[in-house]
């Protein structure tokens, strides 16, 4: 079952992608997604895409910085982080997680 719900979640964001390829709350959702499984390198590409579609996309600034710590590259991280603050003040009471 629990492979089910992997399959099923990858097939509705590769959907949406196709749908909507330049919507880059798609491509966030899909980092996200993918973080969620522990696959933090493709949730990074999936953030990359995000921000290079919207660069003043906070959430997306936010959620790669969380991937790259997950990753153990911190000054990578911090840079996000920092970029995500300054799109929007909000995310300076963010946790690292």
């Amino acid at each position: 079952m629990y492979l089910n719900l992997i399959d099923e979640g990858r097939k509705a964001i590769n959907l949406a992608i196709k749908f909507k390829p330049n919507d880059s709350d798609i491509w966030n959702s899909a980092g996200f997604y993918w973080m969620a499984y522990n696959n933090f390198e493709k949730s990074v590409d999936a953030f990359n895409k995000s921000i290079q579609l919207n660069p003043q996309n906070a959430k997306a600034w936010d959620n790669k910085g969380n991937a790259l710590l997950k990753l153990g590259l911190i000054d990578e991280s911090a840079v996000c982080k920092t970029e995500a603050v300054k799109l929007d003040p909000r995310y300076a009471n963010n946790k690292i997680k």
